[in-house]
Parts: C-alpha cells; structure tokens; sequence
C-alpha cells in the first residue's frame, strides 16, 4: 500500500495519506508531505467522520447501500462547515457518483482550507483495505485539480488493485 501512497505523492506533489474505515470515522494511518512551502500537513493519527472526509467517501463507496444504513441509522447524519446538515439519502447519491467516477472528494467539507480526492485500494479478493488520499491548500485545490488528482487517484488504485489480483 506504500508504493501507491508513493506514486499518489510522486504524481501530485501534493500531500498525501493512507487511511482506514473505523465505525464511522477514517483513521489515518500514513503520510507523505508536499514538498511545497504552503501545503496540507499529515493527518497521522488523526480520525475525521466519513462523510465529510474523501478517504471516508471512497471506502464507504465500497460498501453496499444497506452496510452503510447501518453505520448511519439515523436521517440526519452530521453536519460539515460547507454543507450543512447532511442527510442520508444525501450522502448515498454522492457515493453513487463516486462510485460511477471512481474517486470521491472533499471541497472544504473537513476543514475549510482543505482540498481532497481519495481512492479504494482493495485486497486480492477486491475487499476495500483502505484507500489513498491527495489534499491541498484550497488555493491549489480548485475544482480543475480536483478532477485531474482524483483521476490519478483512481489510476493509482486501478494499477495497485490490478497488480495485487
């Protein structure tokens, strides 16, 4: 899982992150930093909700609609600074479009400078393991590095998915 956190950071020259689903939280596990002066720094240690975390949207994406209903019994399931109250039924349409693009995002929603994209990387059965993250600064992070980071992000998981089938 290392070489795909490596050539995430080798491509995007962004910080970035390995994390894991805990309940409903990620939890990060590894970091590479961005070589930039202004840039995101690691995570490690860290937990985020999922559902406002990409490395959560990714791994949730992974999952069935009825596994996420149990994590989030509940209509209302939290909040993010950008959006608002979030609503189940909300968070499942957003998995289905990250699911359909293969990578998810977060514009802000985890903390309000902060840009990200994250991939699933599976084991080889194609269990979600974890998955990779890219973030950085909002001033970098619009919406054009947003598409290009999350496409590489889904291009790395793809390649290490593969190769570990």
């Amino acid at each position: 899982m290392t070489g795909a956190l490596v050539e995430l950071a080798e491509l995007t020259r962004e910080t970035v992150h390995l994390a894991v689903l805990r309940g409903d939280h990620v939890l990060y596990l590894n970091s590479i930093e961005s070589e930039y002066s202004v840039r995101t720094r690691s995570r490690v240690g860290w937990t985020l909700p999922s559902h406002s975390a990409a490395a959560g949207k990714a791994l949730l994406s992974a999952m069935s609609d009825e596994e996420i209903l149990k994590i989030f019994p509940f209509e209302i399931i939290g909040g993010t600074p950008q959006r608002g109250q979030l609503r189940r039924v909300d968070l499942l349409a957003e998995l289905e479009l990250v699911r359909a693009r293969g990578y998810a995002t977060n514009n802000g929603e985890s903390e309000p400078d902060v840009s990200a994209v994250a991939a699933v990387l599976c084991d080889p059965l194609g269990r979600p393991q974890a998955a990779i993250a890219a973030t950085a600064p909002k001033s970098r992070g619009d919406g054009t590095w947003m598409r290009e980071a999350g496409e590489m992000a889904a291009a790395v998981a793809n390649r290490y998915n593969l190769r570990f089938r």
